[in-house]
C-alpha cells in the first residue's frame, strides 16, 4: 500500500488519542508499532516476575507464564512473540490501507468523465460520523467490560499480579476494538463510492479485475488479519481447555462468537459492495444491447415485405448484438471469484483445524465416556466414588503359568450414583451423571480379573 494523500486521510483519522500518538506524532510504521507491542509486552511480563519475586505473598506470576508445563509455555510464548506483535501491527495498518485504498480507487479512473475525485466527495459526507468521539469510546468499553469480568472473576486466585496482566491486555483489546471499527466505516465508504452513478466496466482492465485490483489486494491482506485473530483464539482455547477452565471463561467465549460473525462480515461486506456495483453496471449494459435488439428486430419484421437489401442489413445488424450481448454477458462481475472464497476459508479454518486435531484424545475419551464405553473402576475407585461395594472373592482351581494357582477377584459393584459424589480423576470435571431414579434398576459393572 502507498502512502495516502493528506485530505483523505486526515478525513479517516477517528479521534483515536493512541493512534494520533503514535502514528500522528511519533510517526510509526506497522513494523515500529509490533517491535513497540513487543516491548511493552515483555517489559510487563518482566514487571510480573520482578513483582512476585519481592512479594511476601505466594508467586502468582506463573499462571500467566506457564512455566513448567511445557505445551501451555510454548503456547504462551507463541501468544507473545506473534499475535500481540500482529495486533499493534495491523492496527498500525488500518490506519493507513483505508485512505490509500480509496486513492487508488480514484486513480482507476472506474467511473465516466463527469465523475472526478469521488473518494474526496463521498469521504467529506461522512466526515461528521469519521470525527465522532464515539468510535474510540466504543473501543474503550472493550478492554473495560473484559478488564471488570477478569478482576471479578480471577482477583482471589492471581491477586495484584493480575493488575500488572491487564494493562498490555487492555492495549491489545482497544486496538482490536478499533479495528473493527475501522473496518466498518470503510464498509460504510465504499457501498457509498460505488453507488456514484457512472460506473464502467473494465473487462480489459490490465489487473484482470476490472480496475478492481486495489480492493482485491486490500481484501487479501486484511485476510492475514483474520488468521491472525483465528490463531490467538486458538491459542487461547487449547491454553484454556488443557487448564481445563474453557466452561469458566465466558469472555473467550464471547470472542469466538464475535469472531464468528465479524470475520466473513469484513472480508465479503468489502468485497460486496463492489460486487453489487458491477453487477448492476453490467446488467445496465446488458439491458442496453437488448433494447436496442429489440428495436432492430421490430424493425427487421416490417422490413419483410420491402427491399431485400433493408432486411439484409437488419439481419446482420441482430447477428452482431447477438454476438455483443454474449461477449457483455461472459464478462466476470468483480471481485468476487472462487479464489477469494478458497483464500478466506483457508485463513479461517487453518488455525481452527489445528486446535481440533490437537483435542481428538480428549473428544475420543469424551465420546467413550457418552457411549458407556469408558473403562471399569477398580475396587478401590468404586468404593471413593460410588458408595458401597460388595466383593466376592474366589479361587481357580485351573493351573496357571508355571504350576501356580491364579486368584480371581469378581467385583461387582452397586452403588447410588449421586451428583453431589466425586466422579474419579480421569473422568471430565464438566460432566454429571445424573441420579439413578427410586426404584430403577442397578447395573453391575462388568468383572474384572486381576
Amino acid at each position: 500500500m502507498i502512502a495516502s494523500p493528506d485530505p483523505i486521510r486526515r478525513s479517516l483519522a477517528t479521534r483515536d488519542p493512541l493512534a494520533g500518538l503514535l502514528f500522528e506524532r511519533w510517526r510509526l510504521t506497522p513494523l515500529h508499532a509490533a517491535l513497540l507491542g513487543l516491548s511493552v509486552d515483555l517489559l510487563f511480563k518482566a514487571l510480573l516476575v520482578w513483582h512476585d519475586l519481592h512479594s511476601k505473598d505466594p508467586p502468582r506470576c506463573w499462571a500467566f507464564i506457564n512455566w513448567g508445563d511445557w505445551d501451555l509455555f510454548a503456547a504462551n510464548v507463541l501468544v507473545g512473540l506473534l499475535i500481540v506483535p500482529s495486533v499493534w501491527a495491523f492496527y498500525a495498518w488500518m490506519t493507513i490501507a483505508p485512505p490509500a485504498l480509496l486513492e487508488e480507487l480514484d486513480r482507476e479512473r472506474l467511473f465516466s468523465g463527469t465523475a472526478q475525485d469521488v473518494a474526496t466527495t463521498v469521504v467529506a459526507r461522512n466526515t461528521r460520523l469519521l470525527k465522532s468521539r464515539l468510535w474510540p469510546f466504543l473501543a474503550l468499553l472493550v478492554p473495560l467490560s473484559l478488564g471488570t469480568f477478569w478482576i471479578t472473576q480471577f482477583h482471589r486466585q492471581l491477586g495484584a499480579s493480575l493488575y500488572l496482566q491487564l494493562v498490555p491486555w487492555s492495549f491489545g483489546w482497544f486496538m482490536a476494538g478499533m479495528i473493527v471499527l475501522r473496518e466498518l466505516g470503510l464498509i460504510r465508504i465504499l457501498r457509498q463510492y460505488f453507488a456514484t452513478p457512472g460506473l464502467e466496466l473494465r473487462p480489459l482492465h490490465p489487473d484482470r479485475c476490472g480496475g478492481l485490483g486495489p480492493l482485491n489486494r486490500y481484501a487479501m491482506h486484511f485476510t492475514y488479519l483474520i488468521a491472525m485473530a483465528a490463531c490467538g483464539l486458538a491459542l487461547l482455547s487449547y491454553m484454556s481447555i488443557d487448564q481445563q477452565r474453557f466452561h469458566l471463561e465466558y469472555s473467550l467465549h464471547l470472542g469466538i462468537l464475535l469472531y464468528l460473525v465479524l470475520a466473513p462480515y469484513c472480508f465479503f461486506a468489502a468485497l460486496g459492495t463492489a460486487h453489487r456495483a458491477m453487477q448492476d453496471a453490467k446488467d445496465k449494459q446488458l439491458q442496453a444491447v437488448a433494447d436496442q435488439f429489440l428495436v432492430d428486430y421490430q424493425a427487421a419484421q416490417q422490413a419483410i415485405s420491402k427491399d431485400f437489401r433493408v432486411l439484409s442489413g437488419a439481419i446482420d445488424k441482430l447477428k452482431l448484438l447477438n454476438t455483443l450481448y454474449r461477449t457483455t454477458l461472459r464478462f466476470p462481475v468483480w471481485p468476487f471469484d472462487w479464489s477469494h472464497i478458497r483464500w478466506f476459508f483457508t485463513a479461517v479454518l487453518t488455525p481452527v483445524g489445528g486446535l481440533v486435531l490437537s483435542q481428538i484424545p480428549i473428544l475420543v475419551g469424551l465420546l467413550h465416556q457418552l457411549t458407556n464405553k469408558a473403562p471399569a473402576l477398580t475396587a478401590g475407585a468404586a468404593r471413593e466414588t460410588c458408595g458401597p461395594v460388595q466383593v466376592s472373592v474366589g479361587v481357580i482351581t485351573k493351573p496357571a503359568y508355571q504350576g501356580e494357582h491364579t486368584l480371581a477377584i469378581d467385583v461387582r459393584v452397586y452403588a447410588s450414583i449421586r451428583a453431589t459424589e466425586v466422579w474419579p480423576t480421569h473422568l471430565s470435571p464438566g460432566l454429571k451423571r445424573r441420579p439413578l431414579s427410586e426404584g430403577s434398576e442397578r447395573r453391575p459393572l462388568r468383572s474384572r480379573r486381576v
